[in-house]
């Protein structure tokens, strides 16, 4: 019997980063056993393509988003994670009779899908307008992470702040970096540095102290440790600060692109983070308050058991298989 098609609508570039892409991962890796996977891919790079092979998942590239429209069969299922996605192309795709996930980390639309994930905490449900059909995966419960991230999650006490990890994703242009790494290489009590990078090899062109370790392209294994094994993570309100939440390491947040606001400002509401606000206009004062604040409420006990809702979705996206 044919397995039942799950197309994966989304990119990954430089440019972009690779959010969209763990994001989808994150649930064709829970699927790939049960299902036909196959992302389908229009300005993506060659990362995300090694990325897909060595997990061995198949994927497809297109001219145009209406050539991959075109492509969908009768009884597909189709999961978007893509800001071009609007009313008219969801409805040509649920013309041709299937099922339609729409993964949004933005603010909310009214969309003709079947589900809707968006993994911002804190959202007030009585201002959601959707339609009667479409079900709702809101907040941290269905976080779209790599499932490894999960596993062996254990409250943590954090006593004191000498390691950090730093990252900026894969679509950072170089400019943020620097100017986090100069503040923190300054500050006595910070021993070590880990700059997880998207292969942005700043360490090339700018002269830092030994207490600055570069990591590039890690794995998810790789990561988890890290997390695991420093105290302090700086981030912004991408995948990467879901993936620090769901190891219980302290978390500054803030953002460098407009559509990472509204995560930023809800996770704020929810003391999940402490804010530095926009990234593109960080100043030493205000990191060096942050990581004074904390220090004041230390010892911290962290237990974000984020992720609890991932198999009530599973088993939601499972029942269009049978």
């Amino acid at each position: 019997m044919e397995m039942k098609r799950f197309l994966f609508r989304g990119d990954g570039n430089h440019e972009i980063g690779m959010g969209h892409i763990m994001r989808l991962f994150a649930i064709a890796a829970r699927l790939k056993e049960k299902a036909s996977i196959s992302f389908c891919l229009l300005h993506s790079d060659e990362r995300v393509f090694i990325f897909l092979r060595n997990n061995n998942l198949s994927y497809k590239v297109f001219k145009s988003e209406y050539s991959f429209i075109d492509y969908i069969e009768d009884n597909d299922v189709v999961i978007i994670d893509n800001y071009n996605y609007d009313n008219e192309k969801y409805h040509r795709i649920k013309r041709k009779n299937v099922r339609i996930v729409a993964i949004l980390d933005t603010k909310l639309m009214k969309f003709p899908v079947d589900i809707i994930i968006n993994h911002i905490p804190n959202w007030n449900l009585s201002e959601i307008e959707h339609f009667n059909y479409t079900k709702l995966f809101l907040g941290l419960d269905y976080c779209l992470i790599r499932p490894n991230f999960l596993r062996n999650q254990s409250p943590r006490m954090i006593t004191h702040i000498s390691d950090v990890v730093v990252g900026m994703g894969m679509s950072d242009s170089g400019f943020l970096l620097p100017n986090i790494i100069k503040i923190l290489d300054e500050i006595d009590k910070i021993k070590r540095i880990y700059v997880v990078t998207g292969g942005i090899n700043l360490h090339k062109n700018i002269t830092y102290s030994s207490k600055v370790f570069f990591l590039d392209y890690i794995n998810d294994n790789e990561l988890i440790k890290l997390f695991d094994k420093v105290q302090l993570a700086i981030v912004p309100m991408s995948t990467l600060y879901m993936e620090a939440l769901s190891r219980n390491t302290i978390v500054i947040g803030g953002y460098f692109v407009e559509n990472q606001k509204v995560a930023y400002l809800n996770a704020l509401s929810a003391n999940l983070i402490y804010g530095i606000g926009d990234f593109n206009t960080l100043k030493k004062e205000k990191l060096i308050s942050q990581i004074n604040e904390i220090e004041l409420h230390l010892p911290i006990v962290n237990n974000n058991r984020i992720g609890k809702g991932w198999n009530r979705l599973i088993k939601e996206l499972e029942l269009w298989i049978n």
